[in-house]
């Protein structure tokens, strides 16, 4: 209760109270690893003394202390004392609503301040223990979703990116592990949720270009439901792009992504092969501009041609363009 009753008291904004606490917390993390001030256990209670402004100014402190110091935080445990410590900048604060209008991609500072965010993740490694990486992920995840959409756009993408990292990981390790398997279709079910969040955004570019990676990582993983996943994924990105209706731009430039995406990938079968490049085709025929057509339709070509793909026997198929 204690505890409890100290916490409903903060030092005011901007007085001489306030500066030298700033200063203060700053000590041990000029002095120290960010790993061993986690072990401190009042740190974190004296952080919370301060309004939303010098806490703010604290946890960016320590976010660029660890990017300088290039540390890395390697378990799950760690990873969750520190998010904790930094959710000023994860969460929205009930002392910060003043800021809550800044909040937002046009504003540099926030931007700035979640790109910070999202380097971090990149420092949250469990080197040689894909599980001990699995749990860090998850608890990400546990944390970020607390955020608003507007930190969703910084803060998912990295996590994505890590989780199609370590299914490459769970390969690497299949003949000491049976289950790699299913802990990859983990991972792609739980990027396919983070993903599926991303597209309540403004813009599609996001969401379609994790859903490509998601069918790359899936094909080269070549794990028993590869292509499944690989279909969805590139399923998901096709229905993206189609909602871009308006915006010829965009829908050139993510069309020439589909179809790029689409040469490269080699767990598909003819069929469903087939079905994929005949739609992508057919896109291209609709676009609005003649040039954007002939660009895209030119592009299409390679998919008749592409080797990148099963035959029902499980061998490389035969070109379509030899065939004729």
């Amino acid at each position: 209760m204690k505890n409890k009753k100290n916490l409903l008291f903060r030092v005011q904004t901007g007085t001489q109270a306030a500066k030298e606490l700033v200063k203060m917390l700053k000590i041990p993390i000029d002095c120290y690893n960010i790993l061993d001030v986690l072990k401190l256990n009042h740190y974190k209670l004296v952080l919370q003394l301060l309004s939303y402004r010098e806490r703010h100014t604290v946890c960016m402190y320590i976010v660029n202390s660890i990017l300088e110091k290039e540390t890395i935080i390697p378990t799950a445990e760690q990873v969750t004392q520190l998010l904790d410590l930094l959710v000023t900048l994860i969460v929205d604060q009930k002392d910060g609503v003043l800021e809550k209008s800044k909040q937002t991609i046009t504003n540099e500072d926030f931007v700035e301040e979640q790109n910070l965010v999202a380097r971090l993740c990149n420092n949250f490694q469990a080197k040689n223990e894909p599980d001990q990486q699995y749990h860090i992920i998850k608890i990400c995840q546990e944390t970020f979703k607390n955020g608003d959409l507007e930190r969703m756009r910084f803060t998912y993408p990295p996590m994505i990116m890590q989780a199609y990292a370590l299914t490459f990981q769970y390969k690497s390790i299949r003949e000491q592990d049976e289950k790699w398997e299913k802990k990859c279709q983990k991972l792609f079910q739980l990027c396919n949720q983070l993903i599926s969040t991303l597209t309540k955004l403004e813009t599609n570019d996001l969401p379609l270009r994790l859903y490509l990676q998601g069918a790359l990582t899936a094909s080269e993983i070549d794990s028993e439901n590869a292509e499944t996943i690989a279909y969805e994924f590139f399923s998901q990105a096709y229905t993206i792009y189609e909602e871009q209706a308006g915006d010829t731009r965009a829908q050139c430039a993510s069309l020439t992504l589909l179809i790029g995406t689409l040469e490269k990938i080699r767990c598909f079968s003819e069929d469903n092969h087939s079905t994929l490049r005949q739609s992508l085709t057919q896109a291209a025929t609709r676009l609005v501009k003649r040039p954007d057509q002939v660009q895209t339709l030119l592009l299409c070509t390679h998919l008749f041609w592409s080797a990148q793909r099963i035959s029902e026997e499980g061998q490389q198929a035969t070109p379509v363009g030899i065939k004729k």
